[in-house]
């Protein structure tokens, strides 16, 4: 239930044939991910928190980005250098940890 916001640079140089994550926390499906995607010709940059799925806009190849992934009280947000790049509801399914806090 806290907020969160996870950055950084990334910098795609070519096309490939699969996904693959940026950042996962490892512990279970619920919990945060950052993964590049390829839904059609151009890849683009998926925010999962809550078994749910938020999608950029397409990302350009062979140009350095800056991406900032914020969960804001139930709300997911995508910013590419800087700019709101997509916005919507986070899932509905806590993550859960494994380990004594």
């Amino acid at each position: 239930t806290q907020n969160f916001t996870i950055s950084f640079a990334f910098y795609i140089n070519s096309p490939w044939v699969h996904n693959g994550g940026l950042y996962d926390n490892c512990l279970n499906y619920a919990g945060p991910g950052i993964y590049i995607w390829k839904p059609g010709s151009a890849p683009n940059l998926q925010f999962n928190y809550k078994n749910l799925s938020l999608a950029s806009t397409s990302i350009p190849l062979a140009t350095w980005k800056y991406g900032t992934f914020v969960r804001d009280n139930g709300t997911l947000k995508i910013y590419i250098d800087g700019v709101l790049n997509a916005s919507g509801p986070e899932g509905t399914t806590a993550p859960t940890y494994s380990f004594a806090a």
